[in-house]
């Protein structure tokens, strides 16, 4: 358990707002991720190093991976606007800080989630391709990699965010 005084600056405030850029460059490296992960198994899929006969997983892997991409891809864009009205209620605090080209705490954090849970999909689809040898399981990763480069947490969008 962290103590509460142990986030405050040397003045008694909260945690501070990180540049805007803090949060580019996770949501980056998630979709980066996912998007060299997909590369690989492209490349061992199609040059017939990997993946091939399938493990069987077939028909029951469709829908699983179907529903896990619905729901994931699209919580982030329903999670990250309540936590933003939450946030612009706080205070005026919070837009000066976006204006600024920081990103608040709560924004920041919001952010970080969403595209974690944005990134799952697409690992599992990726991982079902190199098991079962067929790449349009690669679907949910491309859904994915543009789920992610939505969720940059640009000026605009943040600032949209705290305007609904």
């Amino acid at each position: 358990m962290t103590d509460p005084k142990s986030q405050q600056d040397g003045a008694g405030h909260g945690p501070q707002a990180q540049p805007q850029s803090a949060g580019m460059l996770i949501v980056g490296a998630l979709a980066m991720g996912v998007l060299v992960f997909t590369a690989v198994v492209a490349y061992l899929v199609t040059s017939g190093t990997m993946g091939g006969e399938g493990s069987g997983l077939g028909l029951p892997a469709i829908p699983v991976a179907a529903g896990l991409s619905v729901v994931a891809l699209t919580a982030p864009f329903l999670i990250r606007p309540l936590l933003a009205a939450k946030v612009a209620r706080r205070s005026r605090a919070a837009r000066e800080e976006v204006e600024s080209g920081r990103i608040p705490p709560e924004l920041l954090s919001a952010t970080i989630v969403a595209g974690a849970v944005s990134e799952a999909p697409g690992l599992l689809g990726a991982t079902l391709a190199l098991v079962e040898g067929d790449l349009t399981y690669l679907v949910p990763a491309g859904a994915a990699v543009i789920t992610l480069l939505a969720l940059l947490p640009t000026r605009g969008r943040l600032e949209g965010l705290l305007d609904r």
